[in-house]
C-alpha cells in the first residue's frame, strides 16, 4: 500500500475518535514510515509503523464499546439521604 493511501486510511478511521494521524520525520530512509496519534495539539500515541497505529485505533475502539457506565457517587449519595 503507498504511503499516502496508508495515512488517509488510518486518518479516515482516527476521524471516528476525533484524533489526527500525523508523520513522524526520519532522516533514515531504510525504516518504516512511522505515525502518532495528537488530539487538540497533544500527543497520545507513541510512533508506530501503520499496523502499531491500526493496533492502537483498534484498542481505543475496543476501549470505547466496553466502557462503564459512568455513576455521579455525589448525586447517588443525596438520593440516599433524602
Amino acid at each position: 500500500m503507498e504511503t499516502t493511501t496508508k495515512k488517509q486510511a488510518l486518518q479516515n478511521f482516527a476521524d471516528n475518535f476525533g484524533l489526527e494521524v500525523n508523520d513522524y520525520l526520519s532522516n533514515d530512509r531504510r525504516k518504516k514510515q512511522k505515525y502518532f496519534l495528537t488530539k487538540n495539539g497533544t500527543s497520545i500515541s507513541p510512533k508506530l509503523d501503520y499496523n502499531g497505529i491500526n493496533h492502537f485505533l483498534l484498542g481505543m475502539l475496543a476501549a470505547e464499546k466496553n466502557k462503564p457506565e459512568y455513576i455521579d457517587f455525589e448525586k447517588e449519595l443525596l438520593k440516599c439521604k433524602k
